[in-house]
């Protein structure tokens, strides 16, 4: 009991409590301390393994290989040393990749795995788990460019519409990656598309690619390292209106109050329609086909074929009918010709501006061929010929300068001046007049 009273007066005692605190921090932190430098094992996860590495990439690529479909892997480093350095490691700390110098060619291979430190410690590195990546493709990898075709089932026309030929967007080839095996299995690269009814309007869908091989068997893509440029393209189907259209020839240099449709009487042409197919709102405004002009003035019994030429405006337009050549011919059966001298009194100046005076140096024009109806021709006399100098027809210059004629018989009848070697010319003098 006098132990036990000695023990309760030492507890209460300040010195004596003191002191035994300070001896508990002294063995703690020795403890500690000792602890800190103790060496443990310590595992950082989830480190990446990196294939793209330049020292990995370069010795593939000299031998023209590379990785194929490999997927993003991780790993366990394992490393060793003190607690206080090792417990401060992280995945930043380490890089992690492959050892490729014992490939030399295309194959599955299984690859060691190797880790550097990109830090420097004082730790030691134990190694990786997994040591190895399994079954890593490697094969030699190029690109290729092929043509896109396309399969349209049910594809048909309303009635009056015609279905232009099918475009694709926004390129009609692809490019392809991959590795060269697989590239050769390739034999077709198309789009598909089914139709159910018949086009009176363009029509566009976008369409996936479809890889085919020989035997006209689908690729399946997700069992390949294939990569496409495109995955789908848009598949276009222009629709253009078609009509049957009369074909039309004008006159030039046709006179005044000249029976034209007696002349066209006359006149044969090898083909009166053409089919044309075109762009749906363009075909709206068009009610003929016209194929060109016919100088009146070169029109004669010896003269008397002409040839036009079907041109498409653009390539938007389809020649349905395909016919390339129209031969106009009129029918001289009942024409006849006649010459005459037509004296300066004759000729009549219209047009004439103000502030000009202008003089026909022109005495008389020469040797005028008629030709037209027989009958026509006979009764002709100078009397029922006019010669007409349009100041309008061009502008004027001062001075002497050549001008044309257009030369008129009367009583609508059916004859025309012909124009030789420019004989249908007149000099003129254009003065200013003073005001």
């Amino acid at each position: 009991m006098k132990n036990l009273r000695g023990l309760d007066r030492l507890l209460v005692s300040n010195r004596f409590l003191i002191v035994f605190a300070l001896v508990i921090a002294v063995v703690g932190w020795i403890s500690v301390a000792m602890s800190a430098d103790q060496w443990t094992e310590h595992h950082i996860l989830e480190v990446p393994v990196r294939l793209d590495m330049m020292e990995v990439q370069a010795a593939l690529s000299t031998m023209g290989l590379s990785f194929i479909g490999a997927e993003d892997e991780f790993v366990r480093v394992e490393v060793f040393g003190p607690r206080t350095v090792v417990g401060n490691l992280g995945r930043e700390d380490f890089e992690v990749s492959v050892i490729v110098n014992h490939v030399t060619e295309p194959g599955y291979y299984n690859l060691d795995i190797w880790v550097a430190r990109s830090t420097h410690g004082n730790y030691d590195v134990l190694g990786t788990y997994p040591t190895t990546m399994q079954n890593v493709r490697i094969d030699h990898v190029d690109i290729r460019m092929f043509d896109v075709d396309w399969e349209i089932s049910g594809l048909a026309s309303a009635p009056g519409y015609m279905a232009d030929l099918p475009r694709l967007a926004p390129s009609s080839s692809v490019w392809i990656t991959g590795p060269q095996a697989e590239l050769e299995r390739i034999d077709r690269v198309i789009v598909i598309s089914e139709l159910e009814e018949a086009l009176n309007r363009p029509w566009a869908q976008e369409l996936p690619i479809t890889l085919l091989d020989v035997d006209g068997n689908e690729i399946d893509l997700q069992d390949t390292q294939l990569d496409l440029e495109h995955e789908s393209l848009t598949l276009q189907i222009p629709v253009l209106r078609v009509r049957s259209l009369p074909l039309v020839v004008d006159f030039q240099n046709m006179p005044s109050n000249f029976p034209e449709n007696s002349l066209r009487s006359q006149m044969e042409m090898s083909a009166t329609r053409i089919t044309i197919a075109g762009p749906i709102s363009t075909m709206a405004n068009h009610n003929d086909w016209w194929l060109g002009f016919i100088n009146m003035r070169s029109v004669t019994p010896e003269n008397n074929l002409f040839f036009f030429d079907i041109d498409m405006p653009s390539e938007q337009f389809i020649n349905v009918d395909n016919l390339q050549t129209i031969a106009v011919e009129f029918d001289p059966e009942s024409w006849d010709s006649t010459t005459f001298d037509i004296p300066a009194e004759d000729f009549i100046i219209t047009g004439q501006p103000e502030g000009y005076e202008v003089i026909v140096q022109t005495l008389t024009l020469n040797d005028i061929t008629f030709v037209g109806d027989a009958e026509a021709i006979e009764e002709l006399t100078l009397e029922d010929i006019t010669v007409e100098i349009n100041l309008n027809d061009r502008a004027l210059i001062t001075g002497p300068q050549p001008h044309p004629v257009r030369i008129t018989v009367a009583d609508r009848r059916m004859v025309w001046a012909v124009e030789e070697a420019g004989n249908l010319i007149v000099h003129i003098n254009v003065t200013p007049t003073n005001e």
